[in-house]
């Protein structure tokens, strides 16, 4: 009895004396962090997962239960040092992020909801990703012609800011006896997307092939933007093409107190099918608790596939929707890009079961 009313007493006293000065207010009455969001600077896109440890008090008057995890995307975990926690315990959460396929400047976040399906707090993370370039002696994998290899097909640039500009590279090898010409050219004719190549390549030797986006400074800029690259190699086109990407969204003003925070309520929706035409529909909610207006900056999903939320909608503080999608497909993704600086790019998953 003395060693429980001990630990009580210390922890009471480590929170009043400790707490207010390290630790900030978070989203949720239940919870206090020592900080919301973590930057972890330049990483590797290939030298593996990161991870930073996320302190936390309890500050209500009950126990507290962690119940689901919602991350923005597969990248990212969240890791309980334990299931519960006491009232005015401290605790801590490690947040894994893996930057593998991601490359730029990328933010990702994990909302953490109690076991009663309250919503605590959003835990955001932001890296600097670099592509650790392969050298001479690794093996250009990606086979363009008879005579030609690439070091990869695919390019994702990450966020680029509405009127910016984003470079990146491919390498080419010449793995003949011969010069080969070459040919580089975007497959749809596009305003932004801009190609330099060599005219031409030595044998055993290597060149760069460079991609730029630059962005316009026009509401039409934001989204995800996809173009493919093709190739031709001594006159002959290739089968091998290129896959570039990259999302557009707002420049911000790092000194700025005032931001929308988005809450989206559930990531991973449950389908219903209409019996009668055979549709599938499925709703979230989307609320803005942040100190300015939530903007919608684009809409992204399938064809097949319609919602009531647009492109140009606004939520002021506070404010909350109600956002409805109906499609033909049983399994489908919703991507919001908005002017949340901790959310620019958030995917709602929706999903059809059969019990």
């Amino acid at each position: 009895m003395f060693v429980y009313v001990y630990k009580a007493v210390y922890s009471m006293l480590v929170y009043l004396l400790l707490c207010p000065a390290l630790f900030g207010q978070s989203v949720s009455s239940s919870l206090r962090f020592d900080t919301e969001s973590w930057d972890f600077g330049r990483i590797k896109e290939s030298g593996g997962s990161v991870f930073h440890t996320f302190n936390f008090v309890n500050t209500s008057s009950k126990t507290l239960q962690f119940g689901r995890v919602s991350p923005s995307c597969s990248c990212v975990s969240a890791i309980f040092t334990q299931d519960s926690f006491e009232s005015h315990e401290m605790g801590e959460i490690i947040v894994r992020f893996n930057p593998a396929g991601a490359l730029g400047k990328v933010s990702r976040y994990v909302d953490l909801y109690a076991a009663d399906g309250t919503h605590l707090v959003s835990l955001s993370l932001t890296a600097d990703v670099i592509l650790e370039r392969q050298n001479i002696a690794q093996p250009f994998l990606y086979k363009i012609s008879n005579q030609v290899s690439a070091d990869r097909d695919q390019i994702n640039i990450g966020y680029i800011p509405l009127g910016g500009c984003a470079s990146e590279s491919v390498s080419l090898m010449n793995t003949s006896s011969k010069t080969v010409e070459l040919l580089v050219r975007p497959r749809d004719q596009s305003s932004f997307l801009t190609v330099h190549y060599p005219a031409a390549i030595a044998p055993g030797k290597t060149a760069l092939v460079e991609i730029t986006f630059s962005i316009p400074d026009s509401p039409d800029s934001y989204g995800v933007k996809k173009r493919l690259i093709d190739f031709w190699v001594n006159g002959v086109p290739c089968s091998f093409e290129l896959s570039t990407s990259f999302i557009c969204v707002d420049r911000f003003n790092e000194f700025s107190t005032l931001s929308p925070d988005m809450i989206v309520s559930p990531s991973l929706v449950a389908l219903k099918k209409n019996l009668i035409n055979r549709r599938f529909d499925g709703h979230f909610t989307i609320e803005n608790r942040g100190s300015s207006d939530l903007h919608i900056r684009a809409v992204e999903t399938d064809p097949a596939t319609s919602v009531n939320i647009y492109q140009g909608d606004v939520l002021h503080p506070g404010e909350s929707r109600k956002v409805r999608a109906k499609s033909s497909l049983d399994h489908f993704g919703l991507f919001l890009i908005t002017d949340d600086p901790s959310r620019l790019l958030k995917e709602i998953r929706f999903k059809y079961e059969d019990n």
